[in-house]
């Protein structure tokens, strides 16, 4: 399946470990992250200003991107603008999402969005090093063709 797959970028990239451990799992079950390149190991991404036509090029890349892809799944630990936009438009788009917050956060206060839905395919769910390929592996099943 193809995945999308997002992940706080300008907004902090203290989770970018674990965005990474997610996207080398997903890809060891043999699916294909369209946004690897643009959500792993892009620290240069959140140092420089880009000019308007360049943030114009972005928004339509990762849009047809999301348009493409089967399945959105995010790394929601750090509050970003550009996930909560995506995870939008991939409900407008009626894919399955899964949200997943780490498990060190849970006694931390975070958007009702993530867990307080009524979209019938979102999932939200926490995660660490333990549980999260048994997440992964029965959300895609759901969803698998």
């Amino acid at each position: 399946m193809k995945i999308y797959l997002a992940g706080s970028i300008a907004g902090g990239r203290e989770f970018e470990k674990s965005i990474k451990l997610i996207s080398d799992i997903l890809e060891k079950m043999g699916h294909v992250i369209v946004t690897k390149d643009n959500v792993v190991n892009n620290n240069d991404k959140t140092k420089s200003k880009k000019l308007l036509s360049v943030r114009k090029y972005i928004v339509k890349r990762d849009l047809n991107w999301l348009k493409n892809s089967d399945l959105f799944i995010a790394e929601v630990s750090t509050y970003s603008h550009g996930v909560g936009y995506e995870h939008r438009c991939a409900e407008e788009l009626k894919k399955p999402i899964l949200l997943l917050r780490h498990g060190s956060l849970t006694k931390e206060t975070y958007s009702a969005f993530l867990d307080g839905h009524s979209y019938d395919k979102l999932s939200f769910s926490f995660y660490d090093s333990n549980n999260i390929k048994k997440i992964l592996e029965r959300f895609i099943k759901k969803y698998e063709r």
